[in-house]
């Protein structure tokens, strides 16, 4: 198990596009006002949510926390070791990198096996 995992706020989007096909025009839409390019969060205690952080960010999350924190691997991700994921808002979606907050190896670790 991984000690802690660290997200990262790559990019906050807007859709301008979109936000033209189906908002109305005199209504004001800004990128995601909770979060910041760049933003990290440390997580030690999965699954538990910080205050404050976006009820639908957390969900976007979350399985890629649980993949991290357990050491997942699949084999067909983008990034070996690390996740991506992305809010569900389509109009100013907010994408994360979730990886390993220190080092990503049982032996880097300094984990040891009797075997």
């Amino acid at each position: 198990m991984t000690g802690s995992v660290k997200v990262t706020v790559v990019k906050r989007g807007l859709d301008r596009e979109l936000i033209e096909r189906l908002v109305p025009a005199e209504t004001v839409i800004e990128r995601c006002p909770v979060f910041e390019d760049d933003q990290q969060f440390l997580f030690d205690d999965w699954p538990s949510k910080p205050a404050g952080f976006c009820d639908m960010a957390w969900q976007a999350i979350n399985t890629g926390l649980m993949l991290c924190w357990f050491d997942a691997d699949l084999g067909a991700i983008t990034i070996p070791g690390k996740w991506q994921a992305c809010c569900p808002d389509g109009l100013r979606p907010v994408v994360f990198l979730i990886e390993p907050a220190g080092p990503q190896t049982a032996h880097e670790r300094g984990e040891t096996s009797d075997c």
